[in-house]
């Protein structure tokens, strides 16, 4: 298998302009949810760091209130 660049691409990924988002496609109420299990994933791993706990060790249990 061959990977060729075209000429019309960017050398990296990373320069390239990212698409503009169309707010009708946008599910509102998953970006919520989305950002309700990134706030208690940062809590915790910060409850992991305060106890020393490491972060490949299984809890018995963790709980939270939202």
């Amino acid at each position: 298998m061959e990977f060729n660049l075209q000429e019309h691409t960017h050398p990296s990924i990373h320069l390239q302009a990212r698409p503009l988002v169309a707010m009708q496609y946008v599910d509102q109420q998953l970006m919520d949810e989305i950002a309700t299990i990134r706030k208690v994933i940062k809590g915790a791993l910060y409850i992991r760091a305060k106890h020393q706990i490491k972060v490949k060790q299984p809890l018995q249990r963790l709980e939270f209130r939202i």
